[in-house]
């Protein structure tokens, strides 16, 4: 069964990091998205 891993939190909490951590440890069948540049890709098509 796939697993969905949402880590939200306050700006320099460490959400990136833990992020990565977490990519390291599972394997390369991780996909990260971050917030802002989704947030830049909307913005950029309005």
């Amino acid at each position: 069964m796939k697993k969905i891993f949402l880590i939200r939190g306050n700006s320099a909490c460490g959400k990136s990091s833990t992020a990565q951590k977490l990519k390291a440890e599972l394997g390369t069948s991780i996909l990260l998205l971050q917030q802002d540049e989704i947030r830049k890709h909307m913005l950029a098509r309005s």
